[in-house]
This record gives C-alpha cells, sequence and structure tokens, in this order.
C-alpha cells in the first residue's frame, strides 16, 4: 500500500563504538542516543514509499461447540437389526474482520458474515443382538487470528547522490480473526 513521502532518520555508527556500530541503519522514528558520550549522526530524510506486511501467520486460538445432536438405538431382539439412516440439517456460521494488508493471506477482506444449510448424514447401521449404539453428533466453530510485520520500503534522495532503497520493520501488526463452523465429529460407542 503506497504512502508517499515519509519522515524517516539514518543512525550512522560506523565510526563509532561496537554498540553504535551496531545500530546503524534506518529507523522509523528518530532513535536515541545508546549512551550519553555519544556524538554518532543522526540524519533525517524524507524517503518514499510503502508499507509491506509480511512473514503472516494465522494461529488457531479456539474450537467451540456451536451445535451437538445425540441418537440412541437399542437392539433387544434375537436377531441383527439394521437401524435407519437420520439426515438433518444445520446452520453453519462464518463471520470475519479482516485489516488492510492481510486480504490476500486470508482470502477475505473487510468485515462480513455469512451462513450456510448443510445437510448431514448418519448412515444406518447393523446392530447385533441385544446391543446399543449412541451416536453423538458434534459442529465445532475455530477462531483464527491472524498476525503479520508490518515494513516500511523506501527510496531515499540523499542529495546529488542516486538515493538508496531500503526498508525498516515497524514491528508485529494484528492483522484481523475468522470464525468459522464447520469442524464435524461423529462418535459412535
Amino acid at each position: 500500500m503506497s504512502i508517499g513521502l515519509k519522515v524517516i532518520y539514518y543512525f550512522d555508527g560506523s565510526d563509532g563504538c561496537a554498540l553504535c556500530q551496531s545500530m546503524t541503519g534506518w529507523y522509523d522514528d528518530c532513535p536515541s542516543r545508546p549512551h550519553p558520550n555519544c556524538k554518532c549522526p543522526i540524519n533525517c530524510y524524507a524517503g518514499y514509499g510503502w508499507y509491506e506486511i509480511r512473514d503472516i501467520t494465522d494461529s488457531s486460538s479456539s474450537y467451540t461447540k456451536r451445535w451437538d445432536k445425540e441418537y440412541h438405538f437399542k437392539n433387544d431382539k434375537d436377531f441383527p437389526i439394521t437401524t435407519p439412516a437420520e439426515s438433518f440439517e444445520v446452520k453453519l456460521g462464518k463471520s470475519w474482520n479482516v485489516k488492510v494488508g492481510f486480504e490476500d493471506y486470508v482470502g477475505l477482506s473487510g468485515s462480513g458474515s455469512k451462513d450456510e444449510t448443510r445437510t448431514l448424514t448418519i448412515p444406518s447401521q447393523t446392530l447385533p443382538p441385544h446391543s446399543e449404539l449412541h451416536v453423538s453428533v458434534e459442529i465445532y466453530g475455530e477462531t483464527i487470528n491472524y498476525n503479520g510485520t508490518k515494513y516500511f520500503r523506501f527510496h531515499v534522495y540523499t542529495g546529488s547522490q542516486a538515493g538508496e532503497d531500503g526498508e525498516i520493520e515497524i514491528g508485529p501488526v494484528y492483522g484481523g480473526v475468522k470464525q468459522e463452523d464447520g469442524s464435524c465429529e461423529a462418535k459412535y460407542e
């Protein structure tokens, strides 16, 4: 995403002590001097550039039971029986709030929600004589959080020189959340 011009700073510790040398580089904000005797130059520039978000990760923060249904079948007979197949409709939801810069990774943009109806079927089962079958169907919703690292990529014009390209790591950013129902589990006991 383009930003145009932005004030950036260059700490030049190349002729300084080991600590100052380790700090040499571009900064988003004016860096503090690392010690009271520091005389290293801190130059201010107008950098033309844009922000990028990279190193995007997603983490599943929680699973929540959204829906469940139980069936109990009993065979009191002296011969096997077949249970009927059971079909039912469930409503599954999806909602999201995705920040700018994360859209391509998540495949969604902005905020929104949608529901869909899905038919689930418990297949018929053969029960041996004098047995029972307990079936539990559960649907879980998953909450996914997105995070990344924000960078400012730039080109600096330094007077008569051609300039310099660089980037500054701004730091971690939160990219939003997606909640989606749909993890289905059937247990037969």
